[in-house]
């Protein structure tokens, strides 16, 4: 199984077979925010041009982003 975290999704990947024949099992996006909030997507990303610079709200964010990836 391999992860890839980005901000706000993660790819899932899971392989069956052998190390020399891997093959494909399942993939999937897994969502790491709470759809009720959009602002936790990007909690605290400036290149998208969503600099957030209130702390409070920050971590607010980054704890609903933590709470949604232990789920």
């Amino acid at each position: 199984m391999g992860f890839r975290i980005k901000s706000g999704w993660a790819a899932v990947v899971s392989l069956t077979g052998s190390v020399d024949s891997p093959q494909l099992c399942d993939n999937r996006l897994i969502d790491l925010y709470d759809s009720r909030f959009p602002e936790t997507r990007q909690p605290y990303h400036a290149a998208m041009g969503k600099l957030e610079t209130d702390t409070r709200k920050v971590n607010w964010r980054v704890r609903m982003v933590r709470c949604i990836a232990q789920q």
